[in-house]
């Protein structure tokens, strides 16, 4: 399996159980792991957040975006459920092209922190957009499980 990294991620992991300074090997492994990516996108949300993170991530590979007949299906999916305001904000973030390169990669799961919302919700969630069109996601936490990393030696568990 292949995961693939929202900036929520990151960011939540930097500025809170993940620090560089509590535990460096989180970011060693995301360079390292030949199944952990991200997106040109998200990295450049990062960089413009002006702070040093993007040092921590610079060297987490990329994923390209291919896309494929389910990303139009998820285009005209949202432009008809959602507002053209939430519409035009989504679109113009890294968000959808983490959904664009999950649906053009076979066995690929996103990591984000994105909960599902209620049906009635009027903002996009990456967690909704998954379940509508069957796409794996998780989070952080279920990823390490997943791979059974042990943060203190970057090695599978026994």
């Amino acid at each position: 399996m292949k995961y693939i990294l929202d900036a929520n991620i990151f960011i939540e992991a930097n500025k809170r159980y993940y620090s560089k300074e509590i535990v460096p090997s989180f970011w060693e492994f995301l360079k390292k792991d030949n199944d952990i990516y991200t997106i040109k996108e998200v990295k450049e949300e990062i960089k413009a957040g002006n702070d040093n993170l993007f040092n921590l991530i610079k060297d987490v590979k990329e994923l390209k975006n291919n896309n494929s007949q389910q990303t139009q299906k998820i285009t005209t999916y949202i432009n008809s459920e959602y507002s053209k305001a939430e519409v035009n904000k989504f679109f113009s973030g890294a968000d959808i092209h983490l959904i664009f390169s999950a649906v053009s990669e076979n066995n690929l799961k996103i990591v984000t922190h994105e909960k599902l919302l209620s049906e009635k919700a009027k903002r996009i969630s990456i967690a909704n957009i998954c379940k509508k069109f069957r796409i794996l996601y998780c989070d952080t936490f279920e990823m390490l499980k997943e791979k059974e990393i042990d943060l203190c030696t970057l090695e599978k568990k026994p």
